[in-house]
Protein backbone atom coordinates (compact mmCIF):
# COMPACT_ATOMS: atom_id res chain seq x y z
CA UNK A 1 0.00 0.00 0.00
CA UNK A 2 1.38 3.35 -1.03
CA UNK A 3 3.48 5.02 1.67
CA UNK A 4 3.92 1.48 3.64
CA UNK A 5 7.19 1.10 5.24
CA UNK A 6 9.80 -1.91 5.86
CA UNK A 7 12.73 -1.27 7.91
CA UNK A 8 15.76 -3.51 6.51
CA UNK A 9 18.85 -4.40 8.52
CA UNK A 10 22.08 -6.64 8.63
CA UNK A 11 24.10 -7.32 11.36
CA UNK A 12 27.26 -9.50 12.20
CA UNK A 13 30.89 -9.08 12.34
CA UNK A 14 33.13 -8.04 9.48
CA UNK A 15 36.52 -9.70 10.25
CA UNK A 16 35.97 -9.94 13.86
CA UNK A 17 34.68 -6.44 13.80
CA UNK A 18 31.01 -5.70 14.97
CA UNK A 19 29.14 -4.09 11.95
CA UNK A 20 25.58 -3.24 10.52
CA UNK A 21 23.91 -1.67 7.75
CA UNK A 22 20.09 -0.69 7.70
CA UNK A 23 17.29 1.54 5.17
CA UNK A 24 13.73 1.66 5.42
CA UNK A 25 11.87 1.06 1.92
CA UNK A 26 8.74 2.90 1.08
CA UNK A 27 6.04 1.47 -1.23
CA UNK A 28 5.05 4.13 -3.91
CA UNK A 29 1.98 1.69 -3.98
CA UNK A 30 2.27 1.37 -7.44
CA UNK A 31 -0.18 -1.60 -8.61
CA UNK A 32 1.64 -4.68 -9.78
CA UNK A 33 5.35 -5.45 -8.64
CA UNK A 34 7.60 -2.84 -7.37
CA UNK A 35 11.29 -3.57 -6.46
CA UNK A 36 13.37 -1.07 -4.40
CA UNK A 37 16.77 -1.03 -5.56
CA UNK A 38 17.66 2.01 -3.91
CA UNK A 39 16.69 1.43 -0.32
CA UNK A 40 19.04 -1.55 0.63
CA UNK A 41 21.12 -3.16 3.44
CA UNK A 42 24.59 -4.06 2.74
CA UNK A 43 27.20 -5.71 4.74
CA UNK A 44 31.14 -7.19 3.90
CA UNK A 45 31.46 -10.44 5.56
CA UNK A 46 33.99 -13.46 5.17
CA UNK A 47 33.31 -17.19 5.13
CA UNK A 48 32.71 -18.59 8.49
CA UNK A 49 30.56 -15.43 10.12
CA UNK A 50 26.73 -15.14 10.81
CA UNK A 51 24.76 -12.32 9.74
CA UNK A 52 21.32 -11.79 10.93
CA UNK A 53 19.17 -10.24 8.81
CA UNK A 54 15.37 -8.24 9.93
CA UNK A 55 12.62 -6.73 8.43
CA UNK A 56 10.16 -4.69 10.31
CA UNK A 57 7.28 -3.97 9.22
CA UNK A 58 5.81 -0.52 10.57
CA UNK A 59 2.81 2.00 10.46
CA UNK A 60 2.09 -0.18 7.87
CA UNK A 61 -2.40 0.32 6.65
CA UNK A 62 -1.81 -3.01 4.35
CA UNK A 63 -1.36 -6.40 5.88
CA UNK A 64 1.54 -8.34 4.23
CA UNK A 65 2.32 -12.23 3.57
CA UNK A 66 6.14 -12.38 3.19
CA UNK A 67 8.46 -14.78 1.92
CA UNK A 68 11.99 -14.55 2.11
CA UNK A 69 15.56 -15.94 -0.29
CA UNK A 70 18.65 -15.84 -0.90
CA UNK A 71 20.90 -15.93 -3.50
CA UNK A 72 24.53 -16.98 -3.59
CA UNK A 73 24.15 -18.40 -0.59
CA UNK A 74 25.26 -22.16 0.05
CA UNK A 75 24.03 -22.93 3.17
CA UNK A 76 20.46 -21.48 3.60
CA UNK A 77 19.08 -19.80 6.14
CA UNK A 78 17.84 -20.12 9.86
CA UNK A 79 15.24 -18.61 11.59
CA UNK A 80 11.79 -17.63 10.48
CA UNK A 81 9.48 -14.63 9.75
CA UNK A 82 10.82 -11.85 9.65
CA UNK A 83 13.90 -12.42 11.18
CA UNK A 84 16.52 -14.53 10.05
CA UNK A 85 20.28 -15.58 10.22
CA UNK A 86 22.75 -16.83 7.51
CA UNK A 87 26.39 -18.76 7.62
CA UNK A 88 29.00 -17.37 5.52
CA UNK A 89 30.26 -20.31 3.57
CA UNK A 90 33.68 -20.56 1.86
CA UNK A 91 31.81 -21.34 -1.60
CA UNK A 92 29.17 -18.71 -1.30
CA UNK A 93 29.49 -15.68 -4.07
CA UNK A 94 28.00 -12.45 -3.54
CA UNK A 95 24.89 -12.74 -1.70
CA UNK A 96 21.50 -11.10 -2.17
CA UNK A 97 18.55 -11.84 0.21
CA UNK A 98 15.11 -10.43 -0.58
CA UNK A 99 11.79 -9.74 1.31
CA UNK A 100 9.22 -10.01 -0.92
CA UNK A 101 5.83 -8.87 0.89
CA UNK A 102 2.60 -9.26 -0.63
CA UNK A 103 -0.62 -7.12 0.31
CA UNK A 104 -3.27 -9.59 1.36
CA UNK A 105 -6.69 -8.95 -0.07
CA UNK A 106 -9.74 -9.63 -1.03
CA UNK A 107 -12.63 -8.78 -3.36
CA UNK A 108 -15.98 -7.78 -1.67
CA UNK A 109 -19.48 -7.68 -3.21
CA UNK A 110 -22.46 -5.76 -2.09
CA UNK A 111 -25.91 -7.31 -3.65
CA UNK A 112 -29.61 -5.86 -2.57
CA UNK A 113 -32.42 -8.59 -2.34
CA UNK A 114 -35.91 -7.88 -2.80
CA UNK A 115 -38.45 -9.32 -0.98
CA UNK A 116 -42.12 -8.45 -2.12
CA UNK A 117 -40.45 -5.33 -3.95
CA UNK A 118 -42.95 -2.66 -5.36
CA UNK A 119 -41.52 -2.33 -9.32
CA UNK A 120 -39.95 0.76 -9.93
CA UNK A 121 -38.21 1.34 -6.16
CA UNK A 122 -34.86 2.16 -6.12
CA UNK A 123 -31.75 1.36 -3.48
CA UNK A 124 -28.09 2.87 -3.30
CA UNK A 125 -25.78 0.71 -2.83
CA UNK A 126 -22.15 2.38 -1.72
CA UNK A 127 -19.03 0.86 -0.96
CA UNK A 128 -16.39 2.59 0.73
CA UNK A 129 -12.63 2.19 2.59
CA UNK A 130 -9.86 3.66 3.41
CA UNK A 131 -7.40 3.00 0.91
CA UNK A 132 -9.84 1.89 -2.31
CA UNK A 133 -11.57 4.63 -2.61
CA UNK A 134 -15.60 3.88 -3.15
CA UNK A 135 -17.79 2.13 -6.03
CA UNK A 136 -21.87 3.35 -5.92
CA UNK A 137 -24.48 1.40 -8.01
CA UNK A 138 -28.64 2.03 -8.26
CA UNK A 139 -30.25 -1.51 -7.95
CA UNK A 140 -34.15 -1.24 -9.71
CA UNK A 141 -36.65 -3.25 -8.19
CA UNK A 142 -38.87 -4.85 -10.97
CA UNK A 143 -41.67 -6.30 -8.36
CA UNK A 144 -41.58 -9.54 -6.24
CA UNK A 145 -38.68 -11.12 -4.99
CA UNK A 146 -35.59 -10.77 -6.79
CA UNK A 147 -31.76 -10.96 -6.02
CA UNK A 148 -30.28 -7.39 -7.67
CA UNK A 149 -26.83 -9.21 -9.11
CA UNK A 150 -26.04 -6.96 -11.65
CA UNK A 151 -25.78 -3.63 -9.71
Amino acid sequence: MSGDTADLALSGSTSGTPGGSSDTSTSSGVVGTETDNTDTAVLSVVAGETVNLTEVLSGNTGVYSTVFACLGNTNGTGGGGLSRTLVIHADDTDITCTYTNTVLTADLTLVKEWVNGVSGDTADLTLSGPTSGSDIDTSVASGGNQTDNAN
